[in-house]
């Protein structure tokens, strides 16, 4: 975890990126509502693939009832943990991607959820970030289980607030 708290001091943040601008604004979007619809699952998911070089595809077998059932988890993601099996129905939906549904989740409960792409896969894990290690669950449950051994760090609460900042 040194290595972690190093970067962050030699890494210069350019304040205009359109990510660093975009991202309190695309964390309002998502807090701003209670309930989410088919309506906010669409235009939430194409807002999210605005920071990602790939094309959106929806997966849907059944219209109303995968949307529906994409709707319900997440309306679930705003308070709680999902578990696999939902985490791996979004996927479906989601492009088939768990980077794609990771930011998703992490716009709608920042707190619980990190955005998770090869470049942060290859950050932690010290490996090539190919797509079957990208887009596997475990690795990217390990990852946050990480994610939580670094809160923990007393260290932690300052390196938040120079990242915040």
């Amino acid at each position: 975890m040194d290595k972690l708290y190093n970067d962050e001091i030699s890494t210069a943040i350019q304040k205009t990126d359109s990510f660093i601008i975009s991202y309190p604004y695309m964390i309002s979007f998502f807090e701003s509502r209670n309930k989410f619809t088919v309506e906010d699952l669409i235009v939430g998911v194409h807002a999210v693939y605005g920071w990602m070089p790939t094309m959106l595809d929806i997966y849907i077998d059944n219209v109303e009832e995968d949307l529906m059932r994409g709707v319900s988890i997440l309306n679930k993601v705003k308070s709680k943990n999902i578990n696999d099996e939902e985490l791996k129905c979004l996927i479906h939906l989601i492009n088939n991607s768990l980077v794609g549904t990771s930011k998703l989740l992490h716009f709608i409960n920042p707190e619980k959820y990190s955005i998770w792409d090869s470049r942060v896969y290859s950050y932690f894990y010290e490996k090539k970030g190919y797509h079957y290690r990208v887009n596997n669950i475990e690795n990217y449950k390990g990852f946050m289980d990480k994610l939580n051994e670094i809160k923990e760090d007393p260290r932690f609460p300052n390196f938040h607030s120079s990242v915040n900042n």
